[in-house]
């Protein structure tokens, strides 16, 4: 937020899946914004906070699910990587995954409190991520 002083709600959206749970409608994290069907950082096919790029960013097209690399389609794949960039990948994927399997657990954890006791509100989506459970205007 620092870096493109934008506020939290400009820069992410509620993630678009969801699920209905005791007649509340859930959604399990955040994704970048979007205009146009492109990023909002994407501007002339260069990405304006490289530098400061999320992991999925910074690991795309590839992802580890339970332990076996799983590759996007991606028109770059063809070309030729250095060993020290495909080193930084591997450390970030690594790091990735390890970030994603920590939140993952939080997130079951406020999924869990949510079944428990589902707060009492009138709004459309409530979002659960590794914070808490947050319902959106």
């Amino acid at each position: 937020m620092n870096a493109t002083n934008l506020f939290w709600d400009e820069m992410v959206a509620p993630y678009p899946e969801h699920l209905v749970e005791q007649g509340q409608h859930l959604t399990f994290g955040w994704t970048l914004r979007h205009i146009k069907d492109q990023c909002i950082f994407l501007e002339r096919n260069c990405c304006t906070v490289y530098h400061l790029r999320p992991w999925i960013c910074k690991t795309y097209p590839f992802m580890i699910d339970h332990g076996q690399v799983i590759v996007s389609a991606c028109q770059g794949l063809n070309s030729k990587s250095d060993p020290f960039t495909m080193s930084k990948l591997i450390q970030d994927l690594t790091s990735r995954t390890c970030a994603e399997e920590k939140e993952e657990a939080e997130i079951a954890y406020w999924y869990h409190i949510f079944t428990q006791s589902p707060p009492d509100t009138k709004t459309s989506l409530i979002v659960i991520d590794s914070e808490g459970i947050k319902p959106q205007p």
